[in-house]
């Protein structure tokens, strides 16, 4: 439908809505919107419009969404933060800074804000988003950089130029890939010979593992500026050690009021809104299991065993071995139909003189994975549909078409559907 909105308001689109302009002046983070552009709002998120003049919108709103005015007393940028960017701005080029706040402290808000107003300004500027579940501009389980070319009403719209493939949704137990991918993705936008650069961190700041990520990634990137954006004083536990440092400035702001509170439920469909849009075009691409190689896999990191070994598995295990290999630790078994009973898997373990690890045919599919070029960069997501042991074959869903020598096996599974329906512990398979 068609809105007439007035000069001098504040609106709150919150999705799932559409928003285009048709005429007149509206402002997104003082980013105009252009003529018959359209802004799509996902569901569990939110845009704050200004109207600069009379103006007429269409906008469509699903199940849940709305638009409502706001009180014109509240600054849709909060003036603290409108002093930071330009204390970062002036500060001799370049400069990096990182951004720290809880869930819903408006980090991606401050990060676009600031982002539009360095381009405005005719810096190059680079954006390094490490949220790896609810990233602007990348797809989960990926730490991703963009160098978007002018200011924008929403960074979703500038799209991944590269990535780093973690595997999962959470840095929880993987800060070291965490640290390596950002390392990586920083060393890459350098070479870029940015005027600024901002990296975006994820939420998690509430227990020990979350304060040596965050601190470990402040130390392995040694940013300018800490920009840390509180409700309350969560975050002095990570940032008072670094206050006494001559090459850190750590400002503080306040966190905006008012954002919508995403729920985990909320936070997951967002993921796999995300995915549904990524795998639009996929198509299933065979891969040569003797040419390509596995990582973060058991079979990856096996040195398959000879046919009458394989065989030998059979026959101790009662059940059909349709792939085995031998690590330091363990061998890996995958098996056709059937289970192996308690005791003939005692007697293969002593036969063969360690543990063994049972894999049923079938556990590979639905993981999630990266697809890594021979340059070592990341080409892409994909699926896996198969193992095809009969003709050496993996087979992946992937809108890419690049060309790829490894496979980074993620612990993220997913259903026909695109919905995650289980996070794994360890290697899939």
């Amino acid at each position: 439908m068609r809105v007439n909105l007035p000069s001098g308001k504040a609106y709150r689109v919150s999705g799932p809505a559409a928003l285009t302009l048709i005429e007149g002046k509206v402002e997104v983070l003082g980013v105009p919107m252009r003529r018959r552009e359209k802004i799509v709002v996902p569901v569990s998120k939110s845009l704050i419009v200004r109207v600069v003049e009379d103006s007429i919108v269409e906008i469509g709103v699903g199940e849940g969404g709305k638009i409502e005015e706001l009180k014109e007393e509240a600054p849709l940028i909060p003036y603290d933060w409108r002093e930071a960017a330009e204390k970062v701005l002036n500060l001799p080029r370049p400069v990096t800074l990182m951004i720290l706040g809880d869930v819903d402290s408006g980090k991606t808000v401050f990060s676009s804000f600031i982002v539009n107003y360095s381009l405005s300004k005719g810096f190059r500027t680079v954006l390094i988003d490490e949220d790896l579940g609810q990233s602007e501009i990348g797809v989960p389980t990926v730490i991703g950089f963009t160098v978007p070319k002018k200011p924008l009403t929403s960074l979703s719209k500038a799209g991944m130029d590269e990535g780093y493939f973690v595997g999962s949704t959470s840095p929880s137990g993987l800060i070291h890939r965490v640290l390596v991918g950002t390392r990586v993705l920083y060393e890459r936008a350098l070479r870029l010979n940015p005027d600024i650069v901002v990296i975006n961190t994820d939420g998690w700041i509430n227990d020990e593992e979350a304060l040596e990520l965050k601190t470990s990634l402040i130390n392995i990137i040694r940013p300018r500026v800490l920009v840390a954006i509180e409700k309350g004083g969560e975050l002095e536990a990570l940032i008072k050690p670094f206050e006494a440092q001559k090459w850190l400035e750590v400002i503080r702001l306040t966190a905006i009021t008012g954002l919508h509170k995403r729920s985990p439920e909320e936070r997951k469909l967002l993921r796999e809104a995300n995915y549904r849009r990524y795998f639009e075009s996929a198509r299933i691409r065979a891969f040569p299991l003797d040419r390509i190689r596995l990582q973060y896999s058991l079979m990856g990191s096996s040195i398959p065993l000879p046919k009458e070994e394989v065989m030998k598995l059979s026959d101790l295990l009662g059940v059909e071995v349709v792939w085995a290999g031998t690590r330091w630790d363990k061998v890996v078994v995958i098996i056709g139909r059937g289970k192996v009973g308690e005791d003939k898997l005692r007697i293969a373990k002593e036969e063969m003189g360690r543990d063994i690890v049972i894999i049923p045919r079938g556990a590979e599919r639905g993981t999630l994975v990266g697809l890594i070029g021979p340059d070592g960069r990341l080409k892409g997501l994909g699926i896996v549909k198969e193992l095809d042991f009969e003709k050496g074959l993996i087979r992946v869903l992937t809108p890419s078409s690049d060309d790829v020598s490894l496979i980074a096996v993620g612990k993220i599974k997913l259903d026909e559907g695109l919905r995650e329906v289980a996070k794994v512990k360890g290697y899939p398979f």
